[in-house]
């Protein structure tokens, strides 16, 4: 079991990271050119669901899926996020929710913010000693299709192309998962 309780209690409590060209710069799209300048306005900053609603204690417009968020800022504003919930006793981090803000289309265009996010995520995972990440598919994100939200077209890029290209393994059950017994590596260049 994983004791992370006390680090997870204080998520939504740590300063923002301004990840920039550490983080990003392996995920800059070929068709764009961004400088170190532009790369470094990017940050990502951890939000938690509040209790008893689905909207975030920082990112307060947000409605979040699950409980822990990963939030892609540009200059301070959210433009993306990346949901999981966490079991502490099998020690396995669920993907729930990727989505970005709808008009933030200019800051996500360069970049691949899906895999970048899923990346964060699953580093942060590994530094915390997590065994498995797993990751819902399109065909498990049922919401969305019945409300109108995701196309499927659409949720298949984001969500399963992200994960294969993850290097995540969809299993029987139609979810991905990635074993956690390797070091985490820099960004894909």
């Amino acid at each position: 079991m994983l004791d992370l309780h006390g680090h997870l209690d204080a998520f939504g409590d740590e300063p923002d990271e301004m990840i920039g060209l550490t983080a990003l710069g392996g995920f800059v799209k070929q068709s764009s050119v961004l400088n170190d300048v532009a790369l470094n306005r990017y940050g990502i900053s951890n939000d938690l669901r509040l209790n008893g609603t689905r909207y975030g204690r920082r990112f307060s417009e947000r409605y979040f899926d699950a409980t822990y968020n990963f939030c892609l800022t540009h200059e301070g504003h959210l433009i993306a996020s990346l949901g999981f919930d966490v079991d502490m006793d099998d020690g396995t981090m669920t993907i729930w929710q990727l989505q970005g803000k709808k008009g933030a289309s200019d800051a996500l265009r360069p970049i691949k913010w899906e895999r970048a996010l899923v990346h964060h995520a699953v580093c942060w995972a590994r530094a915390h000693e997590f065994s498995e990440v797993a990751m819902a598919s399109v065909d498990n994100v049922s919401w969305a299709r019945q409300h109108g939200h995701l196309q499927r077209d659409r949720g298949g890029m984001l969500y399963d192309v992200t994960a294969r290209r993850s290097g995540f393994t969809r299993g029987n059950d139609g979810y991905w998962f990635l074993q956690l017994d390797i070091p985490c590596r820099a960004a894909p260049t």
